[in-house]
Formats: structure tokens, sequence, C-alpha cells
């Protein structure tokens, strides 16, 4: 997974940005059910109001194959994740003329 994370960092490089730091964090999603999990993973974005009915029925379908693996016997979720976060900053040579909109440069 090292490689995926320094692909991430090249694309904000490749962006104009500095990238100064990295790194990846590991945890454990836990819910009451996988019909939970995408019902918060659904519906707190906009896709929810872009997709059918079917479809959802769809993704929640598949998502209980998929994560059968991590599915307690009494439905419960508890699915390890890991997360590539990159931190960056504006190149020296990319500053604002501007303020941005908290009176400072963004």
């Amino acid at each position: 997974m090292r490689h995926d994370l320094q692909v991430a960092a090249g694309l904000f490089g490749r962006a104009g940005l500095r990238v100064t730091g990295t790194g990846t964090h590991r945890g454990t999603a836990r819910f009451g059910s996988v019909d939970a999990f995408v019902t918060t993973e659904v519906e707190s974005t906009p896709l929810r109001e872009r997709i059918s009915a079917a479809v959802y029925h769809r993704i929640k379908q598949g998502a209980r194959e998929v994560l059968a693996p991590f599915t307690a016997a009494d439905g419960t979720l508890a699915a390890p994740f890991q997360v590539h976060v990159v931190r960056a900053r504006p190149s020296p040579d990319d500053v604002r003329e501007t303020p941005g909109p908290f009176g400072t440069q963004d």
C-alpha cells in the first residue's frame, strides 16, 4: 500500500502543491449492520439523491456480500480500513494576490 500513498502524494505535487507530510492510518469501522454502514455512507452524500431505490437496494445487497467476512453472527459489522493522508500547501511561487474569505491567504 505504500505505493498508493506515493502515487497520491505525486498527484498533489503535479497539481502544484508542496507535500508537507503523509501518513497511513488503520482502524475498524463498527456498525450495527451492513445496511447501517451503507445508509451512513450513501445518505451522507449527494449520491442518494442521484440513484433510484432499485440501485440503492443493489448497493446494499452487494455490500452485504462483500462485507460478509467482517459481519458477525448477530449482524454487526467490524470492517478493517486503511486511509492514506496527504498534507500539502500551496507552493511558495503560487501566492495569491488577494486575501481569502477569512482575510488571510488560504
